[in-house]
């Protein structure tokens, strides 16, 4: 895994299913969902959501200053939510498994993987989905000391 900063997402919920959709056409959908703006990756990941400072690094925090947007999207999973309110996504944990094109993945632009709730077993699963990804570069930045 590689660290690096910067990051951008859509914050919306990556298996949300349109009504009479066609695989095809959700498919796509969960392509554009993760896809990223961002230079130096091309998709993003959020096992986990929500976080706290914790350092000086988080000062000018980018997944808080979005997070005023995204919890008043009701088709988002922040809707309603604090940004204190960290939450592991278990239904995430297999996503990158069925990217089969190779990738850079930014792993969490809206949370820091090593936050303190963030229980060990949850963060063992989100290593073992990198080890079944060969295929993909996983880009971890975390601001906690």
């Amino acid at each position: 895994a590689q660290r690096s900063a910067a990051m951008r997402t859509n914050g919306e919920k990556p298996d949300a299913q349109g009504s009479g959709s066609s695989q095809n056409s959700l498919n796509t959908r969960r392509t554009q969902m993760t896809a990223s703006k961002i230079e130096w990756t091309d998709r993003v990941w959020n096992p986990v959501t929500g976080c706290t400072k914790v350092s000086q690094g988080c000062k000018n925090c980018y997944a808080e200053r979005e997070w005023a947007r995204l919890s008043a999207n009701h088709k988002t999973v922040y809707f309603g939510r604090t940004f204190t309110d960290v939450r592991c996504h278990r239904e995430r944990l297999e996503q990158p498994i069925r990217w089969k094109k190779p990738s850079r993945i930014f792993v969490n632009s809206m949370s820091d993987l090593f936050h303190p709730d963030v229980p060990t077993e949850f963060l063992d699963k989100v290593w073992a989905t990198m080890i079944l990804s060969p295929q993909h570069n996983f880009q971890i930045l975390t601001k906690s000391p």
